[in-house]
């Protein structure tokens, strides 16, 4: 069901407010709500539809959020502003609250991480395929989320985090503020 609805999430912006949109993704990516994302990491289901629903987090980017969010950077202003909807501030802490982190490079192993190595590596490759995509959307709420997600795994993938970010900023005019952002993302200085 979350394949589906991250390759296709056009169908909710006919059927549902931006702050409706915005309260359901938050239920169902962040531990603090549910704990459906997991199922990213159920080890008895086969690891290429769980690395296809990852990779279709850009989609969900680009198929719903670049259509509802504001195109403006947030950096938390969705907390004050009487414009944004709760869809600008998964837009943007989506990377924050999904419960995908770089677990093959944390010093903390719980055994699981050993155990299913191969597919966390897959798994990781495809949180941060998600993020490049996503990053490559015109649209500046998809990016700035795309650059919160990466500064929270630069710990992890410092060599790919700089690649991907020293790419994004050799683009010609890009607002300023968010080029701010993409510096400190790459130096995982991110809130």
């Amino acid at each position: 069901f979350l394949v589906r609805l991250f390759s296709s999430p056009s169908f909710l912006i006919e059927k549902f407010t931006p702050n409706q949109i915005g309260v359901g993704l938050n239920y169902i990516v962040s531990p603090s709500c549910s704990d459906y994302a997991f199922v990213f990491l159920e080890s008895s289901l086969p690891i290429d539809d769980r690395a296809q629903g990852i990779h279709a987090i850009a989609t969900l980017y680009e198929g719903l959020f670049s259509q509802i969010c504001l195109p403006e950077i947030q950096h938390g202003k969705w907390r004050f502003s009487s414009n944004s909807s709760k869809a600008d501030e998964i837009c943007y802490m989506f990377w924050d609250v999904f419960p995908m982190y770089a677990r093959t490079k944390s010093p903390y192993d719980d055994g699981q991480v050993n155990a299913h190595w191969d597919d966390n590596v897959q798994i990781e490759t495809a949180c941060l395929d998600a993020m490049q995509r996503t990053l490559a959307i015109d649209h500046i709420a998809c990016q700035e989320g795309a650059l919160h997600g990466l500064g929270h795994w630069e710990h992890g993938y410092p060599e790919r985090v700089h690649r991907v970010i020293d790419a994004y900023l050799k683009q010609p005019n890009l607002p300023k503020e968010l080029v701010s952002y993409a510096k400190q993302a790459r130096n995982g200085s991110v809130l």
